[in-house]
This record gives structure tokens, sequence and C-alpha cells, in this order.
């Protein structure tokens, strides 16, 4: 997700709070509170994506006092975000955070629409709620198509493939995978590649396919070149 202000590192001073406005000085406290949201949020446990969905809130009052809606739409995404990982139980609030992000995105946010659809259809497929998870990444690919977005299209198309695996459709899965690893190959995008053919390794396995070790060698070998670049 491309994130604006809220989420650049930076420190915020005594000297800067000292020549700035009320107005300034809010805006600064809400980015603080998101940067430290985000911090906690990184932790991934359910304490942590409380303590972060808690300052996401506080700066959300702070960015509606400010009528700032790019950035409520933003922190209502984070927002959403904290929900994921608890289960079907924290559905509705997730998806609730998310349309209200989606509300507040204009139409010259169309790359970050395309993001926010995107984690939707994720956060439905996180509980196997594949109708609505098919349905939301293929509207995210057509946004990113329409935008000439290569790698939110390779992330959509991963997502539908993914989503089509658990549903156990594996042919459907690897007609999502293939374009998304041609993508990703052209971008030599190492990780993203190597994660393709893995899951495409799965896939052929699932059906008895001999071809399945062909391409959990080829992840392997992509992996390890991945790892020994980092180490040059």
């Amino acid at each position: 997700f491309p994130t604006r202000r809220s989420s650049d590192l930076f420190q915020i001073t005594l000297a800067d709070r000292r020549q700035s406005g009320p107005q300034d000085q809010k805006r600064l406290e809400a980015e603080r509170k998101v940067i430290e949201g985000r911090s906690k949020q990184l932790l991934d446990t359910s304490d942590s994506r409380r303590a972060a969905r808690d300052l996401y809130q506080q700066a959300l009052a702070l960015w509606k006092e400010l009528g700032d809606t790019v950035e409520e739409a933003n922190t209502l995404h984070f927002i959403a975000q904290t929900y994921r990982g608890s289960g079907k139980a924290s559905l509705d609030q997730c998806i609730s955070s998310y349309r209200q992000a989606l509300e507040r995105r204009g139409e010259e946010d169309k790359q970050a629409t395309a993001y926010t659809v995107l984690d939707m259809a994720g956060a439905y497929s996180d509980v196997d709620k594949f109708s609505d998870a098919l349905t939301h990444y293929t509207q995210a690919l057509d946004l990113f198509e329409a935008l000439g977005n290569r790698r939110g299209q390779a992330a959509a198309l991963y997502g539908r493939g993914l989503t089509n695996a658990r549903a156990q459709k594996m042919n459907e899965a690897l007609k999502d995978y293939e374009p998304a690893l041609r993508i990703y190959t052209e971008s030599r995008d190492r990780h993203e590649e190597a994660r393709t053919l893995h899951a495409m390794g799965g896939a052929y396995d699932v059906l008895g396919d001999p071809r399945a070790q062909t391409f959990f060698l080829k992840a392997l070998e992509g992996w390890r070149d991945k790892i020994g670049r980092a180490h040059v």
C-alpha cells in the first residue's frame, strides 16, 4: 500500500513545535501517532495490533478535525489492517474500515483505491470467504490494469490464484499464477518470482503433476540467488 505523509519516517523536534501554529502542531501529532501505530503494527501480535489501532483512532480524530480526507482514508486503511489476523470475529470491523477508507478516496486517488480493494480481497481470503475475495481481487486487477500498474496487477493475480488454490481450484489458480510470474520475471523481482514458482509447484503437486518438482526447484534457486545477492 503506497503511503503518504503519515508513514514517512521522521523525527518531530521541539523546535518544530515551537515554530508551528496550532493546526501544524495538530498535524504533527496525528503523524506521530500514525508512525507509532505503524511501528506497533509491524510487531504483529494481538496486543500490538490493538495498541496500533488505538493510536490510529486517535490520529483519525485529528485528521477529521483538520479536514484531511486523504489522511483519514490512509488511517482507516491501517485500522482495517489491524483487524486482519483476528479471524472471522473481526471481519465486519475490518471490512467496515476499508469501506470507510474507500468512501474518502477521491477520483485523483485511484492508486490508493486499488490497493485498498486489494487489501479487502486479502481480508476475505484470510477467513475463507472465497467468493467475496475473488470478486475484490478481480476489481483490484481491473483498477491496476487501467492505471498501468504492473506490480499491482501481479499482486492481484497472485492473490486471486492463492484464493483459488485454497478453494481447491488448482487449474484456475495456475491461470492466475502464470501471468503474475511473467510480470515478476520481467521486473526482476526475485522474491516474488520465487514465491509464485513455489505456489505453482504446490498447485501442480495437488494435481499430481510431476512438473511440481521443477517449480519447487526453480523457487529454491530463486531464493538462494536472492540470499546470495544480499551477502555480496
